[in-house]
């Protein structure tokens, strides 16, 4: 028999040790249940709000997303090089400075980055997205890489147009 077996059928040389056992499995086995209980309502979270989550390493370059961040993009997995250079290509020309002096404030101040900017589709369609993330440092302060979240802020950015325009228009408008 094997030790867990023994314990688990209450057959133990040493029933403190025992119960010790028991009680360190049971508490294991709680943990990983509310993890992975966390880890589903982070999913269901994210999926109902349509959040990506992307990750850059610094050192190698590489950026990997989930998959809301290719839905996002209008791409899929085999049409991202998984590349910083391949995501500025994705970026709208006109944004493209913003959007990397924002990273570069972000990891030389230690400060969240936050950006909104536009992408473009394979399609050529435009899409308004919103960056939020952070950079992770080593022990000696360097900057490692940048975690973050992608929303399509799209229909929000038009709405906030279509309102820009309409106190133009009225403030233009003579009453007399």
């Amino acid at each position: 028999m094997t030790p867990r077996k023994n314990i688990e059928q209450g057959v133990t040389a040493n029933p403190s040790q025992s119960e010790v056992q028991l009680d360190a499995d049971r508490r294991a086995d709680e943990s990983e249940r509310a993890v992975a209980e966390s880890n589903h309502r982070l999913r269901l979270a994210l999926e109902a709000s349509s959040t990506g989550i992307w990750e850059w390493n610094l050192d190698s370059n590489e950026v990997k997303w989930s998959a809301q961040c290719y839905e996002i993009h209008g791409i899929g997995e085999t049409e991202f090089e998984g590349t910083a250079a391949a995501f500025d290509r994705l970026v709208h020309p006109e944004d493209r400075q913003r959007t990397w002096d924002a990273v570069t404030a972000a990891i030389r101040d230690h400060s969240t980055y936050e950006n909104a900017f536009r992408i473009i589709h394979p399609d050529g369609g435009i899409r308004w997205v919103k960056n939020r993330g952070r950079a992770l440092y080593s022990e000696n302060g360097k900057p490692v890489r940048m975690v973050g979240t992608l929303n399509d802020i799209t229909d929000a950015q038009a709405n906030h147009f279509a309102d820009a325009l309409a106190d133009i228009q009225f403030d233009s408008f003579d009453l007399e």
